[in-house]
């Protein structure tokens, strides 16, 4: 693979296809971790509009800290 380029089209690809914050950290590591919070913003974004949430999902979106289940 040795190409920065094709390991970032990967890593989007695997990421996409199952948000986790490790597949981030992966991908940040390649595409610069100044990135973080337009990828994550990107991802839950998609998430949300999607009308069913696995718990794949819901972890994702907990451990980059976008839902409060607390009470208000």
């Amino acid at each position: 693979m040795g190409n920065k380029k094709d390991l970032a089209e990967i890593l989007w690809r695997k990421f996409r296809g199952h948000p986790a914050k490790e597949y981030l950290t992966e991908l940040l590591e390649v595409i610069g971790k100044d990135k973080e919070k337009k990828v994550i913003d990107e991802a839950v974004k998609t998430i949300l509009k999607d009308k069913k949430l696995d718990s794949t999902d819901i972890t994702f979106l907990l451990d980059v800290s976008k839902v409060d289940f607390r009470s208000s």
